[in-house]
């Protein structure tokens, strides 16, 4: 069971982390997914974040560092 803070809890076997993460970030791309002593990242800003880095991972020659 995957529990959201301030979220009812989740109980879905189908449910991957990944499409856990982007229907919440649909729902509330401004809500703290990540706090870390580096700073929070938002649903909204965690998603982007992984669409960056895949789309870099399948065109290498888009990578800047």
């Amino acid at each position: 069971m995957i529990r959201f803070v301030n979220a009812p809890p989740v109980a879905r076997a189908d449910a991957t982390l990944d499409l856990l993460v982007v229907t919440r970030a649909s729902r509330a791309p401004d809500a703290i997914a990540v706090v870390s002593p580096d700073g929070d990242l938002t649903y909204g800003e965690l998603v982007a974040a992984a669409s960056n880095r895949t789309y870099d991972t399948i065109n290498p020659a888009r990578r800047t560092s």
